[in-house]
């Protein structure tokens, strides 16, 4: 069985390009996780946003619930004073009619 050595040379180049690839892939690793966190981030900042858009078209459904009955409230008044108009007139026409004032 023969055995085979390294030289020193040889096994020092060897180590060298050992650490310098492994300090690439810690850069990369550190930028993968970078990434993450930015990802991470936008995924929790997507879901605040969406909460908070749900929130406002809850909201913006009552304003408009509230804004339908507000535009109502004129035409219920306005119904109500013809109507009551339109009684009094009856209401004289008859009277008169019964006095006699009117054939």
């Amino acid at each position: 069985m023969a055995e085979e050595f390294l030289t020193v040379e040889l096994h020092n180049e060897f180590a060298k390009r050992i650490d310098e690839a492994e300090n690439r892939q810690d850069h990369r690793i550190s930028d993968l996780e970078q990434n993450f966190k930015v990802v991470q981030d936008l995924v929790i900042s997507t879901k605040e946003l969406a909460l908070s858009m749900e929130t406002m078209a809850k909201e913006l459904e009552k304003q408009g619930a509230c804004l339908r009955e507000l535009e109502y409230k004129p035409v219920k008044r306005w119904e109500l004073v013809v109507t009551s108009v339109m009684t009094g007139i009856i209401g004289a026409l008859l009277g008169m009619v019964m006095k006699g004032l009117l054939p």
